[in-house]
């Protein structure tokens, strides 16, 4: 029996990168085009010049979101090898210590995930769907991993995982044909407890609907951003 259904918020690049406007505000006045202006982020997050602004930049977005949404764990989650990574993770986990927030990472390489989330005292690491064979290396951080279908859920939590994500649920830019809400109403109950659906969760309809197929909770991105919230 689940007691309550939690909420897992994933950060993006958006929280701090060239596109959100403390840190772009030429460039969305150009083109409000989002995707545009973070395809030029890698470049920009490169650049060591920009440390001081992103960073007060992603604080101030936390914060937001801390008072505006109900967060029971977090993931922080970036695939790009920023100069200051490090900083932004130090961010990221003070800020789920102040508002009791169970925290992940989530980076490209999961050895480095759990060499970081050591270094700064995470709760655990999100493991990405093609790298299930490293839970193993997790030194007994709490493990979340990207599952696609039920029998993906059943091998990672056979392998130690402590939560799962499965997705997409909804239709979501680039990630395939959504599975349906239909999909999770279908995964065996025993497993429930340990999935939070993931993909096109951006308003309260489709968190009630996923609420009302019994996994443990739900997972999003888009659902969080400080706009979204006004």
């Amino acid at each position: 029996m689940i007691e309550a259904f939690e909420s897992y918020f994933i950060t993006s690049s958006y929280l701090y990168g060239t596109y959100y406007s403390a840190c772009s505000r030429h460039a969305i006045e150009k083109n409000t085009d989002k995707t545009a202006h973070l395809v030029h982020s890698s470049e920009y997050l490169q650049n060591i010049e920009h440390r001081d602004r992103c960073v007060a930049c992603f604080e101030q977005n936390l914060e937001k979101i801390s008072t505006t949404r109900s967060v029971h764990k977090a993931c922080f989650r970036e695939n790009l090898p920023i100069v200051f990574l490090d900083d932004l993770i130090e961010v990221f986990v003070r800020w789920c210590e102040k508002h009791t927030i169970e925290s992940f990472i989530n980076l490209a390489d999961s050895t480095l995930s759990t060499t970081l989330a050591k270094k700064h005292r995470a709760a655990g690491v999100h493991i990405k769907g093609n790298q299930l064979h490293t839970i193993a290396d997790t030194q007994k951080l709490r493990v979340f991993y990207s599952a696609h279908c039920e029998s993906e859920i059943r091998e990672a939590l056979s392998l130690g995982a402590d939560y799962v994500s499965l997705s997409p649920i909804f239709p979501t830019p680039q990630k395939g044909k959504a599975l349906g809400v239909e999909y999770l109403d279908r995964v065996a109950p025993e497993l429930k407890r340990y999935v939070f659906a993931l993909g096109g969760i951006i308003t309260q309809n489709e968190i009630e609907l996923v609420k009302m197929s019994g996994v443990r909770g739900f997972a999003s991105i888009r659902y969080f951003y400080p706009e979204n919230n006004e």
